[in-house]
């Protein structure tokens, strides 16, 4: 591959593209998985990469993360980036503490998300919660 070239992350889950991501790829690209289990698979990739002879701490981790806004809180039992604007804050948070260095947030499925002022609104409401140290 001619380089440089642009940073490689893989949104693989099976064992097969996981080895293959901690071989070859400059990061994993995870989707729609709760904060536990991401940090749990990102930890077996980064001993993959190691057992391949590569740094782990090199591997990085950019989050896709569908937004799903609500106006009231949901329940424990809710998926990742869904919920109020404080627990999709609290996603950001956790996401941060286990290693993730970037969050791409995804509109095309948000219900909130219809227009394109209201998704500029959202954005707007949601930068000051989404500071992280």
């Amino acid at each position: 591959m001619q380089k440089p070239y642009p940073p490689i992350f893989l949104g693989a889950f099976v064992p097969a593209a996981l080895k293959r991501l901690a071989k070859e790829a400059d990061g994993w690209n995870p989707v729609f998985l709760p904060i536990p289990v991401m940090a749990q698979m990102f930890d077996s990739i980064k001993q993959m990469a190691k057992e391949a002879g590569r740094e782990p701490s090199e591997l990085g981790m950019l989050v896709h993360a569908i937004l799903e806004l609500t106006d009231k809180p949901l329940g424990n039992d809710r998926a990742i980036f869904s919920g109020s604007l404080e627990q999709i804050a609290d996603d950001v948070r956790g996401c941060a503490k286990i290693g993730v260095s970037e969050i791409f947030f995804d509109p095309a499925f948000s219900s909130g998300g219809q227009s394109l002022d209201r998704w500029m609104s959202l954005l707007e409401q949601m930068q000051p919660m989404m500071k992280v140290s």
